[in-house]
């Protein structure tokens, strides 16, 4: 087996530690009552932690204190102690040996928990003997209140800490991590499971979407298959309706024709004499002269004119004249 008998089984227990309670109970009631300081600070929480302590043991002290007078046995083991005494024993043919001066039993509960049996307390009772002499003495209220007798020390603000000089400690850098925060404590391995809650083992896993067996709707093959389909078709769906509005688009800007230049017109400008047409140039206009030459210029209809052959002599007037090409050549 994984775990040794001294840790489930009554016979291997050992009798060191007088007490009737073997599991984390303990824990679970220290864990509720920081529950409210659990969230704070190392200070905070050390604070709370302190006040707390201070609080439930001046309360316990002062509680046993007072009912000291009436029993020298806490009243919570003489309550244990007297319900035995409601039960009877039944014909079963059982034989129990118990010692009492040795303050044992065969079912080991007397020597385990320092309490009389229900064996012991018929044997006591028969005898006629107190019962509260067979209790062990760490029921008693006596050792209760020893306890107990360590106070918790107040201790002033941070108002009143004596100035030192040297610069305090910086706190951590707080990250928020992602999700709710934990609230639950990690719990070990030896902490028995809910027992509200069925467990799920030596049970089959059917899968909702197929109905087979030894997987779930999460990792089902044929679900999976079917999710690949439909992505494969809505992916060609994707690509055909592009190339569809690609076509289109095309039909509805055609490409642009060419179109033949245009025969230029010439205008033929001439007289008509006799039924002879007769065309001629028009003269060209000089306006300002920029060749650096004054040619002869005549009026025609209100605008100085003058005609290419007198441009051309008076170029080659000027070129005799300067004896080199003319300026508006180089």
């Amino acid at each position: 087996m994984e775990k040794p008998t001294s840790q489930w089984s009554r016979s291997a227990f050992r009798t060191t530690c007088i007490s009737d309670t073997f599991v984390n109970n303990h824990c679970e009631i220290f864990n509720n009552s920081i529950r409210e300081y659990r969230d704070l600070p190392i200070i905070g929480l050390l604070q709370g932690l302190h006040k707390s302590a201070m609080k439930r043991i001046q309360t316990r002290r002062d509680k046993m204190a007072k009912s000291y007078a009436l029993n020298p046995i806490c009243p919570n083991a003489m309550r244990k102690v007297n319900n035995k005494y409601l039960v009877t024993m039944t014909e079963g043919g059982h034989e129990i040996v118990v010692d009492l001066d040795a303050r044992t039993c065969a079912c080991r509960k007397f020597d385990l928990t320092g309490l009389p049996c229900y064996h012991a307390c018929a044997c006591i009772h028969w005898k006629n003997l107190k019962l509260v002499d067979f209790i062990h003495t760490a029921y008693s209220k006596d050792m209760y209140l020893a306890c107990y007798q360590h106070t918790v020390e107040p201790i002033t603000s941070e108002q009143y800490w004596e100035k030192t000089g040297i610069p305090g400690p910086l706190p951590p850098v707080f990250k928020v991590q992602p999700g709710r925060p934990k609230k639950s404590r990690n719990k070990k391995n030896d902490v028995p499971a809910d027992q509200t809650k069925l467990t799920r083992k030596n049970l089959f896993v059917f899968c909702s979407y197929c109905k087979e067996r030894d997987h779930n709707a999460r990792t089902c093959p044929a679900k999976q298959m079917v999710l690949f389909m439909l992505r494969k078709k809505n992916a060609e769906l994707v690509a055909s309706r592009i190339m569809k509005q690609r076509v289109s688009k095309t039909k509805e800007t055609p490409e642009p024709t060419k179109t033949p230049d245009p025969i230029p017109q010439i205008e033929v400008q001439g007289y008509n004499q006799g039924g002879v047409f007769t065309s001629y140039t028009q003269p060209s206009r000089v306006e300002n002269a920029p060749l650096g030459i004054q040619p002869q210029r005549f009026l025609v209809r209100g605008q100085y004119m003058t005609t290419l052959k007198q441009i051309e002599a008076e170029a080659s007037a000027r070129k005799s004249a300067l004896g080199k090409r003319p300026p508006w050549r180089n």
